[in-house]
């Protein structure tokens, strides 16, 4: 239980915080001039060298990976008889 909080903490909650600040701060009224000079911007930059898929983000799914297949693991399987078929 204890591995599934700090992973959870390291890995899903920066990326949640992540996400609801970058949807949070940015809500134009309408498309302004400055948008287009942005994506303009944005398309010159060069790709990093690192790109989507780094070592780091191949650790933390990894981590996550973990805890799915430890929690598999760890919790006992339902089971497949309801109460009615125990009583026979």
């Amino acid at each position: 239980m204890l591995f599934t909080v700090v992973v959870v903490a390291y890995v899903a909650v920066p990326w949640i915080m992540r996400f609801v600040e970058t949807v949070g701060g940015y809500d134009p009224a309408y498309y302004e001039p400055k948008d287009l000079q942005r994506e303009d911007y944005l398309r010159s930059l060069p790709a990093s060298s690192e790109g989507f898929f780094g070592w780091e983000t191949a650790f933390k799914l990894l981590l996550l990976v973990l805890v799915g297949i430890l929690w598999l693991i760890a919790v006992p399987a339902a089971p497949w008889r309801s109460r009615r078929d125990s009583r026979r």
